[in-house]
């Protein structure tokens, strides 16, 4: 995880970002295993970058 420009602190509902984020990654990982195969040795990355864009907080993922 890449955390650009300090810490970023954001009002919202922890449950609900965490849900987000989860099937962002659940989604991600369902895509590595689509594209390499479903052997443990299957290598693939997810990549989350959290930048400060004047007052709102931006995840890519």
């Amino acid at each position: 995880m890449d955390e650009k420009g300090g810490q970023v602190h954001v009002q919202a509902l922890p449950v609900l970002l965490e849900q987000v984020l989860l099937n962002l990654l659940l989604n991600a990982n369902d895509s590595i295993r689509a594209r390499y195969g479903t052997s443990n040795a299957a290598e693939g990355r997810v990549k989350i970058t959290v930048t400060r864009r004047n007052k709102l907080a931006v995840i890519n993922v």
